[in-house]
């Protein structure tokens, strides 16, 4: 549907309409949230004994609300509780997820849902623009997030998967912001044994020192925290 007007919702109106069009996550357990702050997007949480699962639709305001395919994450106490010891987070920050690299998948079926008009994007007007996109997240819930959430019910099952991704594909699966990606690889790998995680260790290292020329501060700085994660387990 296209207009030539602004919207008049407000951003409260819009969120509260999100809420309306997506109680099927209440039903799975999924509980909104606060925004503490209009960068977080519209989160819904749902704690398990491991941490929680955490869905989040960000959405950017022009003359219309626009939507965006929801982010996926799961976050593991144990893990988060090591890397906050040696970088800045908080109990919000979560450890692994699909959506950091705009996952394909999800843009795909995000895309299958939006044909028509030939836009596409999701142009919010009114309350009811948002029946659509509804289904579509509903799509995308049933389809992606809950086999994800099933399928990493353990550390383990996230070091199997993780351990032979590459360096710099590590921000693919891992939770990053500045090193904190690398620090959850060599954690990871501590939480499983020592000796997984002194390898692990070594080989973010070696991947970072060859950068050492091109940034000498800044890498010096990155390999100086991972060393401390390292130092802490050498005893």
């Amino acid at each position: 549907m296209s207009y030539l007007k602004e919207t008049s919702l407000s951003r409260k109106q819009f969120i509260d309409a999100i809420r309306n069009n997506l109680t099927f996550l209440n039903d799975e357990g999924f509980l909104f949230q606060k925004q503490r702050s209009l960068s977080d997007g519209i989160v819904f949480l749902k704690h398990s004994s491991l941490g929680f699962y955490k869905i989040t639709i960000g959405y950017a305001k022009y003359l219309f609300y626009k939507p965006y395919s929801p982010n996926i994450n799961l976050r593991f106490n144990k893990l988060e509780e090591i890397v906050s010891k040696f970088h800045p987070s908080d109990d919000s920050t979560c450890s692994i997820g699909i959506g950091y690299d705009k996952d394909l998948v999800i843009d795909q079926l995000y895309s299958e849902g939006n044909d028509y008009n030939g836009k596409k994007d999701f142009e919010i007007y009114e309350a009811d623009d948002l029946k659509l996109f509804a289904d579509v997240v509903k799509k995308v819930f049933y389809e992606i997030a809950l086999p994800f959430f099933e399928k990493y019910d353990s550390l383990e099952k996230v070091y199997e998967d993780s351990k032979d991704l590459k360096m710099e594909d590590l921000g693919k699966m891992f939770y990053n912001y500045g090193n904190d990606h690398n620090l959850r690889k060599i954690a990871l790998g501590y939480l499983i044994s020592k000796e997984i995680g002194d390898a692990e260790y070594f080989n973010v290292k070696e991947y970072l020192e060859q950068y050492l020329d091109q940034a000498p501060e800044l890498f010096e700085g990155l390999l100086s925290e991972i060393k401390s994660i390292y130092d802490a387990y050498q005893n």
